[in-house]
């Protein structure tokens, strides 16, 4: 699941509730796959549920490993392995400026 998070989930999103719809569809595709699950609306939202608390984990883990008590120069140059380095770029600004509603 945290493979198939980081491709469809761009670190900067807060969850997965509001991603685009066709975006849901590649990752209930691409999880029936591995998983074999029966899809149903209760599936689907447990699913979604369960994604965005893995992907807030992971999101708090990058910070605390890589944003924390860094200047902010240190810390756009100290991108994580599998994120884009513009999403990095954008996720530290917001962290820096607080704005999480800017996340969606």
């Amino acid at each position: 699941m945290g493979v198939v998070s980081k491709m469809y989930c761009k670190i900067w999103q807060k969850d997965f509730a509001k991603v685009p719809i066709a975006t849901k569809e590649l990752i209930f595709r691409d999880l029936q796959l591995t998983y074999q699950w029966e899809r149903t609306d209760k599936t689907d939202r447990e699913m979604l549920a369960h994604m965005s608390a893995m992907h807030r984990s992971w999101r708090s883990k990058q910070k605390k490993r890589h944003f924390n008590g860094k200047s902010l120069d240190d810390v756009i140059a100290s991108v994580p392995a599998g994120v884009d380095s513009s999403d990095w770029q954008t996720m530290c600004e917001i962290w820096t400026t607080g704005d999480e509603r800017l996340i969606f």
